[in-house]
């Protein structure tokens, strides 16, 4: 548990260091995850300044970059996963939604309502060769089980609810979903949220799963406030027999709007009662008044 500013990262590249040190394991053999650009190039800097020339073998990756890497590596061996596609970023994807809608709807609006088609379809499983019927079946069970995350994600380019949207995407969003992912798929394109997606297909599958697991001794995991219910589900399928390090703030949830449960990360301890609980509480970022007035005033948040 590592509140802002006390020095979780610099925590954590000593671990390595000691780790790689005492011969506990090979770099290779340790995978650091985080969940922004920055982030993951600060950890890297801060590993190899603290393990020396060792430091830079140590897998250091964003979890959109390491399901990259699995995909990348079990597309040899699957036929039915294209080896040569390409990542489409954030304005690439926008531009294919732009030009499949037919009205002016708030693109990225939108672009985050596929996203959530996507999850729950894989989810539960609608995996058949009608991605329009499938992606219908999934906003089905959606709005049954959880229309609040649909209502959350239709808003205006100013974040308010836009009932318009939320009403019309029950009607032609599938259709669009559908269409854009055959959009994708002709020309060997993936989104991010596709990366997640075929990394928790192909960790589906026992012997894919275990031999990831067995990579790794050591495992950590940074910033873990901020996984998804898709993204925790694939990185439980590689604890395996590693030593797991979890990082985290809970009060530094960031991203709850786009899916994180920082509840895995808070209950972890109730699923896994062996685990040892390690707070970081000196703050070398604010001086005391600034921390006691901050505190001052979060004890009145709702």
């Amino acid at each position: 548990l590592a509140p802002a500013g006390t020095g979780k990262t610099n925590t954590l590249a000593c671990r390595i260091a000691n780790i790689l040190a005492e011969g506990r394991a090979e770099p290779e053999e340790i995978l650091c995850l985080t969940f922004t650009n920055k982030a993951c190039r600060e950890m890297k800097e801060r590993i190899v300044l603290r393990a020396g020339e060792g430091g830079r073998r140590v897998l250091v990756r964003t979890f959109h970059g390491f399901c990259y890497d699995v995909i990348k590596t079990e597309a040899k061996r699957h036929s039915d996963l294209f080896a040569d596609f390409t990542i489409f970023d954030e304005a690439d994807c926008l531009a294919i939604i732009r030009d499949l809608l037919s009205e002016d709807w708030p693109v990225r609006s939108v672009q985050s309502l596929i996203a959530l088609l996507k999850e729950v379809r894989t989810a539960y499983g609608f995996q058949t060769e009608d991605a329009e019927a499938d992606y219908k079946a999934a906003l089905q069970k959606l709005m049954d089980e959880d229309p609040a995350a649909v209502r959350k994600l239709a808003v205006t380019e100013h974040y308010q609810f836009y009932r318009q949207l939320f009403e019309s995407w029950q009607v032609w969003g599938p259709t669009i979903a559908a269409r854009y992912d055959a959009r994708l798929h002709d020309v060997h394109g993936l989104d991010f949220t596709d990366l997640i997606v075929q990394a928790e297909a192909l960790f589906a599958q026992e012997d894919i799963a275990v031999k990831w697991a067995r990579r790794f001794l050591y495992i950590n995991i940074d910033e873990v406030q901020d996984t998804s219910e898709l993204e925790y589900r694939i990185l439980s399928r590689i604890f395996g027999s590693s030593r797991l390090l979890l990082c985290g703030d809970y009060f530094q949830t960031i991203y709850e709007w786009r899916g994180a449960k920082p509840e895995y990360f808070v209950d972890f301890n109730l699923h896994y009662p062996s685990c040892e609980t390690i707070i970081l509480d000196e703050n070398y970022r604010s001086t005391p008044e600034i921390l006691d007035l901050g505190n001052a005033l979060i004890k009145h948040n709702q």
